[in-house]
Order: structure tokens, then C-alpha cells, then sequence
């Protein structure tokens, strides 16, 4: 017979709640064990802080007694399932040298006081230096550093970080704080790349407020890399050797000051040397998986729990989603206890499968390869019924202030949005229940695409994600703790429901497998959490249909032709319609101002 474990369950969760808290309170458990775990690497995919993290995640499921969910190469279970992975290099040595004309002692930089780019290129750079001021294309008021004419000539250029700011290091393009997207230190390499420059040295500007945040971080997708060293260095090693190159004898502090008035483009006495070298990432990446066993005749089904735990090159481990994987983790330790006290007087359980997976902070591919294990993966019509009964995938929970909780794909099921309401009702959170739709990522939609009913748990996006800025003191572990326990109750219902729900097929916005792939690609990151009508971007991707149109971070789409883009369904329809070679006119919003953009669509690949 099923015994509802509601009162049992409660209580244990109050117990281990407070014990978890009291350990975060000190500074101990989620906080400097798992989100600020190897902060000086970060975990990128084949970072030495990525096998740390898959460590550290192996030995906590060690403890929490769950039982290997992986089969190694040898055919033996392993907690590790290794992923193939187009891993980037490392940096292994940076230096910058400048030789004053008239001789005398060459000025040297070390690598201790460089801070390579997640997309630097390895060589040698040799020559003279040009300074090209904050290295804006095309800025405000017709601000523009350099234009498509000039050409570098293999120079070494020298670039402010960030864009033209005021006396309090604020900048002066922005309203709401932060820095617009033409500080990305992206474009400004591949623009200075594009003059043929051979390497760029940023030069942070002394008193900004927040430099780290301007960078769009690395992702494993991303496997872009520069052709030419790209690196930052502190305004004041920058002075070392400018007083001595520029023409006036001007500081970095007194070329920012020129450069927040007007452009400034400079060429530099003496010769500069720049070299960079890399090697292969050579650390394996992995899945890591745990199993909470079940009993009887539901055994061999299973609830899965996700998160992604690796992130971006150069940042602190405390990324987009550590929070999931700290959540993913208390999770299991609340449902082991659980499980320790239910089973005995049970019948049957499924089982519950921890993963905490790779290769991914944005997307599933660590997921997709697991479920591939499960004979889930291939592209055929599921098996009746699958061994997977319910996903619950565990987005960014940390950064709550106002108590909400989006929870994605609550009509993945037949039945399952209103078995959901009691818990949801009872939960500390204001909860916005959401239909399953693409636009959610395909961390969601792989396990619905193969009949598994999905739900994806996120407090939302905000500013600090993927910035040197999220680190663990910046996670809110009230909201974390509640939110693992939400997920919890929820997993552990589903393990002990004696039916499973049926994937409805028909839930709102979803293109079943038998449709056809989108044929465009846009190459944009639209910002799935924003409120207001249209589509905001919150990235353009180089060399696509979105960037050759001049699509830009912060522009708003309000139409695609003469269909009005009200929220991402109206985008994501007229998305699966488009076809490669189609010019489109979108109406867009930018610096508050109304107007067209024209662009080509292209296939995925082109």
C-alpha cells in the first residue's frame, strides 16, 4: 500500500532546513564547499576546476550513500560518466615587454599581472603600439573610436576597457548602471582584430565601477578563439610604459579622461612584444550521477533531478547555475533521510537519479547524454512506457528577492498541474506556474521530446549571471534551501505515486519530433525573463543572420514584418515559419527610438 509521507516528510525537512541554514550561517556546506569551490579557475569545460567540482559533487553523493549511476568504459559502475567535449586550451604563459626607443631597460609585464581573455589566441606579437581610446565602434552622439578605413598593420593596440564614464566610474551610456554592450571586450577585439591589429591589451580604467561585469563569459558551446593574444592589464602597470609611448607623456588615468570627452587614436613611440602561449585542457569532463534505489515493481523507474555545475572560463565557480547544483544536492540529502525513513514500511519506490551534469551551463548536452544511457536519447518515438517517469531540472535558485519562483512545464503531464497545486500552494514562494514551451531551452524540452512530462525550477535571471560579480556571498541561501525543498516534496510524491503520469502530447507551444527542425537561425539570445512586450536581446552572436543586420544587446523587437511580437510565442512562431535566403524587416526599439532593421535568414551552420 502507498502511505503518504506528507507529515514525515515535513517535519524532516524542518530539522535538516535549520542544520543546513545554521551550516551556510557559517560559512560552511553550500556555500564555500560547492559555490566557491576553485574560484580562480572557474569550472570550464576541461578546467582543472571543472574536475574539482565533479570531485567534490562524487564525494558528497559518497556520503549521502546514493549508489553509482554510471557505467564506466570497463563496463563497471562509476558515479562518472564521461562526455566528449571540444574543450579550449589553457593558458600557459603571458608576458608583455616594451623597449623604449633610444634603448634602455625593456619594461616587463609578467604573467601574475595579466588577465588573459577566455578567447585569447597564442603567438608572438611583435611591434609598434597604437593607443585606440575605449575602442568603440559605433557609440552615442556619433561616437566612434575608429572607422572601417583604418588599418592597424600588425600594431599592438592598446585599448581602454569599458566606455566613456564619469568621475565616479559609472558609465555615461547607461541609466540603470552597469555598461551597455559596446564595452564588451568581444567586439572590441574582433574589431581591432578586424584592422589587422596583432594583439590587444586592454587597460582597465582606474575608479570604474564593476569592470569584470562588461565581458560576455565564455560558454562550452562558444568555441570561438581569437587568431591574436588578447589581454587585460591594471592601469597601473599600463602606466609603466605609457608616460614613456605616448606622445604627451599622458597616464591611463589622463588618456581615459581625453577618451570620455572624444574618441582619441594615437599611435605610440617604442616597440612592443606580447606573447601568449597554450596548451590543451587535458582534464577529463564528466556527468555525475547518483541513485537513491527504490523498491518492488517500481525499481526500475525513475525520477530524475538536474543541474548543470560547470560554467564560464576566468570567473568565480559561483555561475548561472550553482545555485542549481547546490540545490540539486541538498535535495539529495533531504530525499536520502527520506527514503531512510520511508522505505521499511513500503512496498514499492522508484528510484531517484541525481545528475549533476557537464559540458553546458545553457544547455542540455550533458542531460541529452545521460538520457541516451536510458535508451531515452535516439530520435525514435519513445518506448511504452519509459523507465524515466518525471525530469526535474534545477535552473538558477539563488537570487530571489521577491519570493517567486517561475516553475516551467506544469502541463507536461496529463493530470500533473493539478496533482502540483497542494504543494504549490503550501510552498514559501509565490509560484508562477508556466505552460512547457520551447523557448525555455532544450534542457527542458529534451526529456518532454521523449515522452518524459518535464518541469524546469528557476528564481529567474538577473545581472550578475555569468559575471565575475555572482560569487557565492551574492546567493541567497534561504531562497536556495526552500527551493531544494520544493523540489524535494515534489520527487518524492512522484517516486511513491503508484501511477505515472502520461505525457500530454498536446501541451501548449510545443512542435512535437515529428516536425521538422527550425530551418533559420538568428543568431540572438533573446531575454526570456523580461516583462515588458516584444523580444529583448540580451546577446548577438558574431558572423550570423542577427549580427550582419547590426542587431545589437539591448534592442527590443516589436515586429517581424507586420506581425506584432508581443511575448515569445509570437517570436518562436514566426521563427518556425522563416525559411534560410528570406529577408525580413523587424521593427525594433533602440535608445528608445523606433526603427527598421532588414536581415537575410540563414540556416543553422551557415
Amino acid at each position: 500500500m502507498h502511505r503518504q509521507p506528507s507529515s514525515v516528510f515535513r517535519r524532516l525537512l524542518m530539522v535538516v532546513a535549520m542544520s543546513q541554514l545554521i551550516g551556510v550561517a557559517a560559512g560552511q556546506a553550500i556555500e564555500t564547499d560547492l559555490l566557491a569551490l576553485t574560484p580562480a579557475s572557474g569550472r570550464a569545460t576541461g578546467s582543472v576546476g571543472h574536475a574539482s567540482t565533479a570531485e567534490f559533487i562524487t564525494e558528497r553523493f559518497t556520503e549521502l550513500g546514493l549508489v553509482p549511476g554510471a557505467t564506466s568504459e570497463q563496463g563497471d559502475k562509476s558515479y562518472h560518466q564521461q562526455l566528449e567535449s571540444e574543450a579550449k586550451t589553457a593558458v600557459q604563459f603571458s608576458e608583455i615587454r616594451y623597449l623604449p626607443d633610444g634603448g634602455g631597460e625593456p619594461i616587463v609585464i609578467p604573467a601574475s599581472r595579466i588577465d588573459p581573455h577566455w578567447a585569447t589566441g597564442a603567438g608572438e606579437a611583435a611591434g609598434p603600439g597604437v593607443f585606440t581610446g575605449y575602442s568603440i565602434v559605433s557609440g552615442p552622439n556619433g561616437y566612434m573610436s575608429f572607422t572601417t578605413t583604418n588599418d592597424f598593420e600588425k600594431a599592438v593596440a592598446l585599448s581602454l576597457g569599458l566606455e566613456p564614464m564619469d568621475e565616479s566610474g559609472q558609465s555615461l551610456w547607461t541609466d540603470a548602471g552597469g555598461w551597455s554592450f559596446r564595452s564588451s571586450p568581444l567586439q572590441k577585439a574582433t574589431a581591432l582584430s578586424r584592422r589587422n591589429a596583432s594583439a590587444v591589451v586592454f587597460v582597465t580604467p582606474a575608479g570604474a565601477q564593476d569592470p569584470g561585469s562588461a565581458d560576455q563569459p565564455a560558454s562550452p558551446q562558444n568555441t570561438f578563439e581569437f587568431d591574436i593574444p588578447v589581454l587585460t592589464i591594471s592601469a597601473e602597470d599600463a602606466d609603466r610604459f605609457l608616460v614613456l609611448a605616448d606622445s604627451q607623456g599622458r597616464s591611463a588615468a589622463e588618456l581615459a579622461a581625453a577618451s570620455n570627452a572624444e574618441p582619441v587614436l594615437d599611435h605610440l613611440t617604442g616597440r612592443f612584444e606580447v606573447t601568449v602561449e597554450t596548451a590543451a585542457a587535458a582534464e577529463p569532463i564528466f556527468n555525475v550521477v547518483g541513485v537513491l534505489p527504490g523498491k518492488g515493481n517500481l525499481a526500475s523507474e525513475m525520477i530524475l533531478l538536474t543541474a548543470n555545475y560547470d560554467g564560464p572560463a576566468n570567473l568565480p565557480a559561483a555561475n548561472d547555475n550553482a545555485s542549481g547544483v547546490a540545490a540539486l544536492l541538498y535535495a539529495a540529502e533531504l530525499l536520502s533521510q527520506a527514503y531512510a525513513d520511508e522505505l521499511p514500511h513500503l512496498d514499492h519506490a522508484r528510484s531517484i537519479v541525481f545528475v549533476a551534469t557537464g559540458v553546458g551551463a545553457d544547455s542540455a548536452e550533458g542531460f541529452s547524454a545521460y538520457l541516451d544511457t536510458t535508451g531515452k536519447g535516439s530520435t525514435e518515438e519513445p518506448a511504452t512506457p519509459p523507465e524515466v517517469a518525471m525530469a526535474l531540472v534545477l535552473d538558477t535558485l539563488g537570487k530571489s528577492d521577491r519570493g517567486q519562483l517561475t516553475v516551467a512545464g506544469v502541463n507536461s503531464g496529463d493530470g500533473l498541474s493539478e496533482w502540483l497545486e497542494p504543494m504549490f500552494a503550501s510552498s514559501y514562494f509565490e509560484i508562477e506556474a508556466s505552460a512547457i514551451r520551447r523557448s525555455f531551452g532544450d534542457q527542458l524540452m529534451s526529456p518532454f521530446d521523449l515522452g518524459i512530462p518535464a518541469m524546469l525550477f528557476t528564481t529567474g535571471f538577473h545581472r550578475d549571471n555569468g559575471t565575475p560579480t555572482d560569487t557565492a556571498a551574492s546567493i541567497d541561501a534561504e531562497t536556495l534551501t526552500i527551493a531544494g525543498e520544493l523540489v524535494s516534496d515534489i520527487a518524492l510524491e512522484a517516486a511513491l505515486r503508484a501511477d505515472r503520469f502520461e505525457t500530454d502530447r498536446e501541451a501548449a507551444n510545443v512542435r512535437g519530433r515529428d516536425r521538422p527542425r527550425r530551418s533559420v537561425r538568428l543568431g540572438l539570445q533573446p531575454a526570456f525573463n523580461d516583462e515588458e512586450p516584444g523580444i529583448l536581446i540580451q546577446r548577438v552572436f558574431d558572423e550570423t543572420s542577427a549580427s550582419d543586420a547590426g542587431l545589437m544587446q539591448g534592442d527590443r523587437i516589436t515586429k517581424w514584418g507586420d506581425q506584432a511580437i508581443e511575448e515569445m510565442g509570437d517570436f518562436m512562431l514566426q521563427l518556425s515559419l522563416a525559411e534560410p535566403g528570406q529577408v525580413v524587416t523587424f521593427t525594433i526599439i533602440r535608445d528608445g527610438e523606433e526603427q527598421p532593421v532588414e536581415m537575410t535568414l540563414r540556416a543553422p551552420g551557415e
